[in-house]
Parts: C-alpha cells; structure tokens; sequence
C-alpha cells in the first residue's frame, strides 16, 4: 500500500461518521486520513504554541501516561486531565503499532468529546502529537481519532467541506475552511452540558478558538506545513481579530500585550514572519534583478530597432536610386527602339528606292547592250563602241553613287 492509498480503516471511519452532509462530501468519503503526511516531524514549537496559548514547559508527570499502549488509552488520558502534555517514545511506538481498527473506537471516542463542549482536548492531543515527531503511521493513526472527536462536534460537522478536508490532504482551501469554522463556532447557540445552560459570549469565544487552532494544527501536521504556514492562516482567523479587540479596549495595551504574553510564542511567531520578509525581499530582489535585465534587454532592442530602421531607411534609398535608374534605362531603351524603328522604315524606304532605281538603271543599259550587239552584228563597230561606252559610264555613275550612299557619313545621318 502507497502512501497516497486510504488505509481500511480510515475508509470505515468516512464511511461511518455522524454528519449532516454526508451526501454532499464523497471525495472526502473515500480518502485517508492524514494522507501524505511525511516521515519528517513538522517543526513544532509555532504548532504547540499556537495550540496551547503559551510558552513550552516541561512534559507533565501525570500517572498513567508511561502505561499508555493504544490510541483509545492516549485519549483517554488526555480527556481525563487537564493542561500540556507529551508523549514518551515507548508509548509513540506502542500507538504505531497499534492495529485496532479506528472505526472500532467510534463509541469510546464519541463519548469522551461529549465531555468537552469547548474542543480543548483535540488541540492538545495534537499539539503532543507534533512534538512528539512520530513515524508516518504514528500520526496517521492520531489525526484518526482526533478527526473523530472533531467531527463529533456537530457544530463542526455542519461546516461545509470540512470532513472531506480531514480525510484528504489535497481537498478544499484551508484557509477558506478555517474561516467557516471561526463563523460557524462563533454563531453557535447550544447549551453547555447537562445542566442546560445556554453558552455564553466567552465559552462561545474559546470554542472558537479551539477549534479554529485544532483544524490548523491538524492541517498543518496532515500537509506538512512550515511555522510560517501555519502563522499566515492563523492570522487572519484569530489574531488580526484579537489585535483589533486589543486596539479597540479602553483598558488594554498592544504594548502591555508583547511583553506580557510568552517569549517563546512570541519569537517563534516573529521569526515566522521574519522569514515571510526575507523570502519576500528576496523575491523582490530577484524581481529587481529581472527587471534591470528586462531593461537592458529593452534598451538593446530599442537600439536594434533604431539600427533596423536605418538601414530600412538607406535600404529605401538604394532601391529609390535604383528605380529611378531603371527609369532612366526603360526611357533609353524606349528611345532607342523608337529610333530603330524609324532607322529600320528609312531603310526600308532607302532599300526601296535603291532598288528602283537600279533597276531602271539596269534596264536601260540592257536595252543599249541589245542595240550595241545588233550594231556589231550589223558590222557597225562604231556603234557598237558607242553604245558599250554609255553602258560602261552608266555603270560607273550608278557604282560611285552607291558607294557615296553606303559611306560613314551617309550611314550616321
């Protein structure tokens, strides 16, 4: 069985305990009690401070305590006297090893916290409990019984929630938690005992405060809470209200109340609250060192982007420059091939006109070829003579004007 598995018998005492919204709490129904409490002991002097309302003194010598084997015997004898007591190690281990199903103890439990209207009894026991530094059995096996004597209560069984939350470490807010146990303690209205009478204003006080202190020390040994754990969900349930009542009576003094109240309850609370402050500055002080970080990264990626944008900036200005270059070479090339196109006509025109023309030419030096060859065929080489002479001029004027027009000259115009 893991630590995280509910023991059998813790099943039995959800299953089976008195309360009046059983229905609505299943979670808390199938869950151990004291699950994940570890093998270290919680640092107990805030925890039986807080419980008992005083500095640490001597174990009580009280008869019967040595002799104690089980956990009905431990609460019998803590039900049967009054004021702080602790728990010898032979009697630690004898509770341990303690196989008495819890649920079987039901009745005796029952009956020995209707003995204590007030809830007392619980705050004791677990303030022995925690400083006792017990094995994980040992305390799994207390916050059993004590979760019994709590849940006897009926004022504590109506606080919604609160049952799941003793039997499952994980369940519920306890800070939420215990601010319904100071309401709902605080607004009990039931008589005291046999007798009848009904609670006055200082019993229903006490009670408040025991069962606001039982609930967190029970927390605090189920959820392996620190003294500064503890001191923070205590007070804003109890002491921020009784430093406003000291502050608002006429007859009381903050100041007469530090040094009046127990050095050792005193300075574990302040030490407590200490160490709050220094992880506090310390958590400030990280968060400083984050935030010059933080700056100085902001500070270089503002000058990244102050870099980024310049060169955005003459990057813009290459491609302006370019564009208008490209401009200027379409307007070249435009230019050009509109010259080449009206270069190309003339030519064409030039081409044209050459053609015609030597070709009149040709013609008409054919047709004195043709006379000059009927003269020498005549026998009139006179003629003949005259003829091939103009033919030969002719020849010679068209050859010299077509040179004239193929020159460099005639070519660039």
């Amino acid at each position: 069985m893991t630590e995280s598995d509910p023991t059998p018998d813790l099943e039995n005492v959800a299953s089976d305990t008195p309360q009046s919204q059983a229905d609505e709490h299943e979670p808390g129904q199938q869950a151990s009690l004291g699950m994940g409490v570890t093998e270290t002991a919680i640092p107990d002097e805030a925890h039986q401070i807080a419980a008992t309302g005083g500095a640490p003194t001597e174990p009580a010598k009280g008869p019967g305590i040595k002799e104690v084997r089980a956990i009905d015997g431990l609460l019998r004898y803590a039900y049967g006297r009054v004021g702080r007591f602790s728990i010898p190690p032979t009697v630690r281990d004898a509770i341990a090893n303690d196989e008495v199903p819890i649920v079987d103890l039901r009745g005796q439990i029952n009956e020995l916290a209707s003995q204590d209207p007030l809830l007392k009894v619980p705050v004791r026991v677990l303030a022995a409990v925690d400083r006792a530094h017990g094995s994980l059995k040992f305390r799994r096996r207390c916050l059993s019984a004590v979760a019994l004597a709590l849940l006897s209560n009926r004022s504590l069984r109506s606080v919604t929630d609160l049952d799941s939350a003793l039997l499952y470490q994980d369940y519920g807010d306890p800070a939420e938690l215990l601010g319904r146990v100071a309401r709902t303690l605080l607004a009990v209205d039931l008589p005291m005992g046999a007798d009848g009478k009904t609670m006055r204003d200082a019993d229903r006080k006490e009670l408040t405060e025991n069962g606001v202190l039982a609930v967190a020390l029970y927390f605090a040994i189920q959820r392996d809470w620190s003294d500064a754990d503890l001191a923070w969900h205590l007070d804003p349930v109890l002491w921020a209200e009784g430093y406003r009542a000291a502050r608002a009576g006429k007859r009381e003094s903050t100041k007469a109340l530090l040094v009046e109240a127990p050095s050792g309850a005193l300075g574990t609370v302040a030490h407590a609250w200490r160490a709050q402050v220094e992880a506090a500055e310390e958590h400030a002080r990280g968060a400083d060192r984050l935030r010059g970080l933080a700056d100085e990264e902001r500070e270089a990626a503002l000058r990244d982007q102050r870099d980024a944008e310049a060169e955005v900036e003459r990057l813009r200005a290459v491609v302006a420059a370019r564009d208008e270059e490209i401009a200027q070479l379409n307007q070249a090339v435009t230019q050009e091939q509109q010259a080449r196109h009206v270069q190309s006509s003339h030519a064409v025109d030039d081409y044209e006109n050459l053609r015609t023309r030597v070709l009149r030419s040709i013609d008409r030096q054919l047709a004195l070829l043709e006379d000059g060859l009927h003269a020498l065929r005549s026998g009139s080489t006179q003629v003949t003579e005259e003829y091939l002479e103009r033919v030969i001029e002719a020849f010679v004027i068209q050859a010299d004007s077509l040179r004239e027009e193929n020159s460099p000259e005639e070519g660039t115009r």
